[in-house]
């Protein structure tokens, strides 16, 4: 059921969740590569309407989306809910839940946020879906647990974030400090870490609990409580009580119970996080702070003074911080002692951490070929979510040109109803006998297609090509298996004037294999191989970039063209070596190439 790519590319999840701790946790085994399809009653999830509310939100009650226009769901249902797919089924109806049943024999894991007891209710408790399938791992998400795993007087209770983050201990440790003492008080987390916790937790039992059904043929049964996976959050809080000392940590406010300092001091414009617990870091932070002084002061020279005198060294810093700005105190510290501004949403999308410099950079998205249920809906949702961002979407197993006039279509419609100022290119994946077959023809068949890619992998299948004998060098084959392949897709495309580009190399551990692939493929005209992994990176730079010795080269041979062709000669010669135009049609590449890549 699956098509997407990642490590749990081979998972198919049955996402029955709603609100946000299970579809957090869901959205995580999508985001690593499951196939997650969300189960919604027929009103869908409740928390659809939540905002942000895009412009053309159409309630439910008021019409359909896609069928009466606009959007059903807000920003927030979108954040958790990515790269799921969905269906709607009321499982009260005995057609529906025999649907849902099916569903769950071909799948590894089922997912359920709901009260205990509801989904035994309606005919689907653990017990009958592993009679339909006993590999399946069920996982249940809660505010107290299931009766399955422990009693809790509490298990019947609805629970929401608040209430876990109030009865898992979070919300007593937050606040100023000071308030210990305050009968009932107790401050939430600004994120809702009571649903967010457990549902990454949710996501980690999920994993273990497939692998081990792998492994063993054996699903089982596994849930968390929104309340236990608090208490584990709190690690600090329990140790600390759980000791024979019985210590009960007061709310922290803005700094650490123990370590000092270690917080969030007030500059002149915010907020900054200092934390110099150690010997070389207090002694950095003293110097730049104009207190070398406190390096050997009694009540800070260690950790221990430190922690016993934090009110005064609080103190001190803040004396600091206050009278410097964010951007201050950062360079001063920056890569020295850990620190870093206390950051808002919009401080956050302008940082340089999370910005992406895309400055002679290409931006392309590979979606899934048109024979797939998911291409229309890949190339909608990057076009109009990437708009003037997106510079090239790379095309899947291509046969022949109308694989490519299918796309180039809706690419048409779209920038044209989107008012996008610039075409969006395309780049082709040669990777099936077909394509290799017509692959002149798809090189000049649209003015979008900017270059032609190898793929090795499904080509070699479609080739039935046959490996067995290059693992023994008596009965390899001699030379390059590919070199045939790559000519002719080469040719092509110089021929169209587009990019040849060689495919990827999958075993991004051999390093010299990828060179000797990626310097076969530069030997006979291709522009660049592709790069799986960070580390084929270089590589891939080192082997397309030209050499210093290359670049002097064809500097030379271009300068002695350039000459003759002032002195009104179409070719010319140095040393014995004619120069002409085939001369410059070889040379003027490389150093087009050496600007391309800054070695000129």
């Amino acid at each position: 059921m699956g098509g997407g790519t990642g490590p749990l590319s081979d998972i198919v999840i049955i996402d029955c969740t709603m609100a946000l701790a299970g579809p957090f946790g869901s959205a995580i085994l999508a985001d690593l590569g499951a196939d997650v399809i969300k189960v919604e009653p027929p009103t869908g999830d409740m928390s659809r309407p939540s905002p942000p509310i895009p412009e053309d939100f159409i309630n439910p009650n008021e019409g359909k989306a896609g069928v009466d226009g606009g959007c059903d769901f807000g920003g927030y249902f979108g954040s958790i809910n990515r790269n799921k797919r969905s269906i709607s089924l009321d499982l009260k109806d005995e057609a529906d839940r025999e649907t849902f049943l099916r569903l769950c024999e071909q799948a590894d894991a089922v997912l359920e946020n709901m009260r205990a007891g509801v989904m035994d209710r309606l005919g689907l408790s653990y017990e009958t879906i592993r009679e339909r399938n006993p590999r399946i791992v069920y996982a249940a998400l809660r505010g107290f647990g299931d009766p399955r795993t422990g009693e809790s007087p509490y298990a019947d209770w609805p629970a929401f974030d608040i209430v876990a983050q109030a009865m898992g201990g979070f919300a007593h440790v937050n606040g100023p400090r000071g308030d210990d003492d305050r009968p009932g008080g107790g401050y939430p987390g600004g994120a809702s870490v009571g649903d967010l916790f457990p549902g990454t937790l949710m996501a980690l039992g999920v994993v273990a609990g497939v692998h081990h059904a792998r492994r063993t043929g054996e699903g089982q049964f596994m849930d968390v409580a929104m309340v236990d996976g608090v208490n584990l959050l709190c690690e600090s809080v329990f140790a600390n009580y759980g000791s024979s000392l019985r210590h009960q940590l007061p709310p922290r406010g803005k700094h650490h119970h123990s370590l000092s300092p270690f917080g969030i001091y007030d500059a002149k414009d915010g907020g900054v996080a200092i934390a110099a617990p150690t010997p070389a870091q207090w002694e950095i932070l003293c110097q730049e702070m104009g207190r070398p002084d406190l390096v050997e002061d009694e009540r800070t020279k260690n950790f221990w003074s430190r922690r016993e005198n934090r009110e005064f060294v609080e103190a001190v810093v803040s004396k600091w911080t206050g009278a410097h700005t964010r951007d201050e105190i950062v360079e001063a510290l920056a890569g020295r002692v850990p620190c870093g501004p206390v950051q808002t949403a919009a401080d956050i999308f302008e940082s340089p951490h999370t910005a992406l410099d895309w400055t002679g950079k290409v931006r392309s998205v590979r979606v899934n070929d048109h024979t797939t249920r998911w291409a229309v809906d890949d190339v909608i949702s990057v076009v109009e979510g990437a708009g003037e961002n997106l510079d090239i979407i790379i095309l899947p197993k291509v046969k022949e040109p109308r694989d490519i006039w299918f796309f180039e279509t809706m690419l048409d419609g779209l920038e044209q109803k989107l008012g996008l100022d610039r075409g969006i290119g395309l780049e082709a994946l040669i990777e099936e006998a077909e394509g290799l077959a017509n692959v002149e023809a798809i090189a000049t068949c649209s003015d979008r297609l900017e270059a032609l890619i190898l793929g090795f992998g499904d080509l070699s299948a479609s080739m039935g090509m046959r490996f067995g004998h290059e693992l023994d060098k008596d009965y390899r084959y001699p030379g390059d298996m590919w070199s045939a392949h790559r000519v002719r897709m080469i040719a092509a495309c110089r021929a169209a004037g587009i990019d040849a580009i060689d495919g990827p190399f999958g075993d991004f551990r051999n390093d010299k294999a990828y060179l000797k692939q990626a310097t076969y493929a530069a030997t006979l005209g291709a522009v660049g191989k592709w790069c799986i992994h960070p580390n084929q990176i270089p590589l891939a730079n080192d082997v397309f970039a030209p050499s210093p010795r290359e670049i002097e080269q064809a500097q030379k041979m271009v300068d002695l063209y350039n000459e003759s062709v002032a002195k009104g000669a179409g070719a010319g010669g140095k040393g014995g070596q004619l120069v002409d135009a085939a001369t410059l049609r070889i040379y003027q590449p490389v150093l087009d190439r050496a600007k391309a890549t800054g070695r000129l």
